[in-house]
């Protein structure tokens, strides 16, 4: 797996989000994300993935301002690879969309999806 694939792969995740402060690499993601193959290649690839998050941070960037250089999302995304670059962009829009989870009851069902117990006789 390279770094490219792997950043991909936690990108197309929902609440998956990264931190770097002196060197160190900090995942926070939803449970069962970060399974122990997943673990084992971030440690392996640090180096790659703390190259790619500061270019993952400056297409982020690039994505928000209104006006996008053409040559410098092409040099983002060549540096990123396509999967990496769509996986980027693809999070990006999913946090400025408009939250559309179900609304919950109490016991954290979706109102909309709860099954009620069979009557019985």
């Amino acid at each position: 797996m390279t770094a490219e694939h792997l950043l991909a792969v936690l990108y197309n995740h929902d609440g998956v989000g990264f931190s770097v402060s002196e060197g160190r690499l900090r995942v926070e993601a939803p449970r069962g994300v970060l399974t122990k193959p997943i673990r084992e290649a971030l440690g392996l690839l640090k180096s790659d993935v703390l190259r790619l998050l500061s270019v993952v941070e400056e297409y982020r960037s690039l994505l928000g301002s209104e006006a996008v250089s053409l040559d410098a999302q092409a040099r983002l995304i060549d540096e990123l690879g396509p999967a990496l670059a769509t996986a980027v962009r693809d999070a990006v829009e999913r946090q400025h969309q408009p939250d559309s989870s179900p609304v919950r009851d109490h016991d954290g069902l979706p109102k909309a999806s709860r099954r009620h117990p069979p009557k019985t006789r």
